[in-house]
């Protein structure tokens, strides 16, 4: 039982992780993107609107997803990847 523990711990602590959408920190990614310049007029300003509208879009819809779904959104957004499927 005590070896049982640490991962019990583990698995909850992900599980109340996951009723909470994952905030992430674009601003390395938006000045990114202005400094390639991909997109006409894509700069560090309308990037940053662009993932808060994308934010607020999760946030009304995290409650449809299942708590595996959300569970594997919030592992990647620990690993500090871009999160595109969740």
């Amino acid at each position: 039982m005590a070896v049982l523990l640490p991962i019990l711990v583990a698995t909850s602590h992900l599980l109340l992780a996951a009723d909470r959408v994952p905030q992430l920190d674009v601003t390395p990614s938006c000045r990114a993107a202005e400094v390639a310049a991909v997109m006409p007029n894509r700069n560090e300003e309308t990037c940053a609107r662009s993932e808060k509208e994308a934010r607020a879009k999760l946030e009304q819809e995290w409650n449809q997803f299942t708590a595996q779904q959300q569970g594997h959104c919030v592992r990647l957004s620990a690993l500090g990847r871009v999160i595109s499927n969740c």
